[in-house]
């Protein structure tokens, strides 16, 4: 018997009928709007990315609050949105709110923490300030730390290896050069 293989097909629908968008502001459905502004930002529709964004952040401060997760995974989502568009300001005040969410809500939520102050290191090298962005990264410490350069293969590199040469950088001066070949500077 002929082995069947199971597909699976993933569809992702793109509202625009104003009368559905008004019917789901009225109800907690802020994650549809979430998922819609993250495909319309995987298809490169930034501007009407962020206005789905921007909804759904409404929503969920009205919902669940203005210091909820929900509302920190909007603000870390329109930072990021922010930084792809080059608005530095808004994306660093988006950063900074879903951090502050983030640690004061407990330790179950650090590594979603690290992520919006990489985030937000990302922001401040934008801007050339790689001072503020070692702070921002080690502000947690070493256990609360994640890479964001997504080209690092886990098999040459040691996390623990990369946190260590971190930390020892000269004089807050580094760039992401520094970290190609952190197991030969061991």
């Amino acid at each position: 018997m002929p082995e069947t293989k199971q597909t699976y097909t993933f569809h992702t629908q793109v509202i625009t009928d104003p009368a559905t968008i008004t019917e789901i502001t009225q109800s907690d459905d802020s994650g549809l709007l979430n998922n819609q502004a993250l495909h319309l930002f995987n298809q490169g529709d930034l501007a009407d990315a962020k206005n789905i964004h921007l909804q759904a952040l409404r929503i969920k401060e009205r919902l669940d609050g203005l210091d909820s997760i929900s509302t920190s995974i909007s603000k870390n989502a329109l930072g990021e949105l922010y930084f792809n568009l080059r608005q530095p300001n808004e994306a660093e005040e988006n950063f900074k709110q879903a951090i502050a969410i983030r640690n004061a809500a407990g330790p179950q939520y650090s590594f979603d923490a690290a992520v919006s102050r990489e985030n937000l290191a990302k922001v401040y090298e934008m801007r050339g300030d790689t001072k503020s962005a070692k702070e921002i990264r080690t502000s947690a410490g070493k256990a609360n730390m994640v890479c964001a350069n997504h080209t690092v293969h886990h098999s040459k590199i040691v996390p623990s290896v990369m946190v260590d040469y971190y930390f020892s950088a000269p004089n807050n001066n580094y760039t992401k050069h520094n970290w190609q070949n952190v197991a030969s500077a061991r």
